[in-house]
């Protein structure tokens, strides 16, 4: 499939030399030039491309493809919802076929998964952007992503109370054995 302003891979893995080896793929377009067998383009319109390959012997010999992309599969409906806790909860929603996503806050990879959700734990509050970048094992959807930012408000973490009995009681103790301890010691200095 060529996808609009999505990486597509062209390839010359199945071209072959009768009478020697090749050396070369040269790849141009109007606009545009790329070499190797395996090169990624990425087109906004109807776009002729021409092959050349050079073999050992110095030939060459020319082929053409079109490529005429159509809108591709896309993130869409990205949201996210900060539950006052800490936690960030991202949905959406994806209108092709199976692939993996790349979630990213603020840039950085948080998680990769095939769900359709994420939940995530942002280390600080203040305003967070996330990415949801979907991929497969040919390639990465550059249109097809989408970005959501969400101010996240400070969470507020309850300070545990001081203990209550055994807790009092025991620093009570540890006072009053210091202080007699140091009573002790100064009567310790006079013998009778």
């Amino acid at each position: 499939d060529v996808w609009l302003e999505e990486a597509t891979v062209l390839s010359a893995e199945e071209s072959t030399d009768a009478d020697g080896s090749i050396v070369a793929y040269t790849w141009t377009w109007e606009g545009g030039a790329a070499t190797g067998e395996r090169p990624t383009v990425v087109v906004d319109q109807a776009t002729t491309i021409t092959l050349t390959i050079t073999d050992s012997n110095g030939a060459q010999a020319n082929t053409t493809v079109r490529l005429e992309p159509t809108a591709g599969p896309s993130v869409q409906n990205l949201q996210a919802a900060h539950d006052g806790q800490g936690r960030v909860t991202i949905t959406w929603t994806w209108t092709g076929d199976v692939v993996s996503f790349d979630v990213l806050r603020n840039g950085e990879l948080v998680a990769t998964t095939t769900e359709l959700t994420h939940t995530d734990l942002p280390l600080m509050s203040g305003l967070n952007t996330y990415t949801v970048q979907p991929f497969t094992e040919e390639r990465t959807f550059l249109k097809g992503t989408s970005v959501v930012a969400l101010q996240v408000v400070d969470v507020v973490i309850e300070q545990p109370e001081p203990a209550k009995g055994l807790g009092y009681g025991l620093g009570g103790s540890m006072v009053f054995l210091l202080v007699l301890l140091q009573f002790m010691m100064r009567r310790g200095g006079e013998r009778p």
